[in-house]
């Protein structure tokens, strides 16, 4: 594993391929949230028009969803948080490895 990366960051050629291959990915992983967050929004759409529909509280149910999609935010931004964490300390070792 070690070789294959050393191989890769060596060679200019391999490390346009190798970023190439991850810029493709990143889009189709953003492509595809971005998709499942416009299919969360039409849905959100719909209940609160059943909600109103039904004689509910819409601002009250508004309320709810915006305090659950905070929480959601928050606990993202740690997760994201945790994988930077360990991308430098990933990063450190292989500076402390390659002296």
């Amino acid at each position: 594993m070690e070789k294959l990366l050393e191989t890769i960051l060596s060679n200019s050629t391999y490390l346009m391929i190798a970023l190439s291959i991850l810029a493709i990915i990143l889009f189709l992983i953003i492509k595809k949230i971005f998709k499942l967050l416009i299919y969360a929004v039409v849905l959100f759409i719909i209940y609160l028009g059943y909600v109103y529909y039904t004689g509910g509280d819409v601002a009250e149910k508004v309320v709810k969803a915006k305090e659950k999609g905070e929480e959601v935010i928050q606990s993202g931004k740690k997760k994201v948080d945790v994988v930077v964490k360990y991308s430098e300390e990933l990063q450190k070792l292989n500076e402390k490895t390659k002296k």
